[in-house]
């Protein structure tokens, strides 16, 4: 019976993750989509389980190091892209108990992770809290003795900005790491993050991905799901509620009549 529903909840990961996209997309003005992998969240949950009290919407605990490029439409100017760092799961269901210090690291590197040194690295930069650094000679920007209050729900945004002629190549990424250095049970988020053009006639195509870091689902007590794509559409979205549940903040967010 196990193995049965396994193999039916397999089947309708896509849809469920297709019924979010549909949703994100009713809200986004210019298209910033996912053409390799996307931002985890969380969508579909057990009811039991707090998730990752340390984690961000694109920096992941996977390890891969592969490089996720993220598309812009013609009509974006500035290819930025923000990555915030929380104390509490995309689900926001609870926050840290606990203060977290940090300290993040932003790569300048090709696809195969090697350093990209010259004077075009200038052309990039990040920016948090105010404060802009651009790329030196070293490729590499750091931010250290950052700290997520456990006061309440709180994150850290971190604005990469690529240089605008990316757009039409994909062979610069921004490697960023978020080291905890305070709680040794937290794990450390990654990411090699990259920029893309896409044209605005480009026909709807979504694909997704499973990316929890288990052999089966069933060792699992929830599930994450990466689309990528661009369009949007309808889906008919249907769950088992005996066996799981949406996440509230997937409720709380879009809305949707249930």
């Amino acid at each position: 019976m196990k193995d049965k529903f396994i193999k039916k909840l397999k089947r309708s990961w896509l849809a469920i993750w297709i019924a979010f996209a549909a949703a994100a997309l009713s809200t986004i003005g210019v298209l910033a989509a996912y053409t390799s992998v996307s931002s985890v969240k969380r969508v579909v949950s057990t009811q039991k389980g707090a998730g990752m009290l340390f984690s961000s919407n694109y920096l992941t605990t996977d390890e891969n190091d592969l490089p996720r490029t993220i598309t812009f439409s013609s009509m974006e100017n500035s290819p930025c892209v923000t990555v915030n760092v929380c104390n509490y799961p995309q689900t926001l269901i609870k926050h840290n108990d606990k203060d977290i210090t940090y300290t993040l690291t932003v790569e300048l590197v090709d696809s195969n992770g090697n350093a990209v040194t010259g004077e075009n690295t200038a052309k990039y930069s990040v920016e948090y809290n105010g404060e802009k650094k651009t790329f030196g000679s070293n490729s590499k920007i750091e931010f250290s003795l950052l700290k997520l209050m456990a006061d309440d729900f709180n994150k850290h945004e971190f604005v990469l900005t690529f240089d605008k002629s990316q757009l039409t190549r994909s062979d610069i990424y921004m490697r960023v790491t978020a080291i905890p250095t305070n709680q040794a049970e937290l794990k450390p988020l990654s990411a090699k993050l990259g920029v893309i053009y896409i044209n605005n006639n480009t026909s709807a195509t979504w694909t997704g991905t499973f990316i929890d870091n288990a052999t089966s689902p069933k060792d699992l007590d929830d599930f994450n799901y990466r689309l990528s794509g661009s369009g949007e559409g309808t889906v008919t979205l249907t769950w088992n509620t005996n066996y799981v549940d949406i996440s509230p903040w997937f409720k709380n967010t879009y809305d949707l009549p249930l």
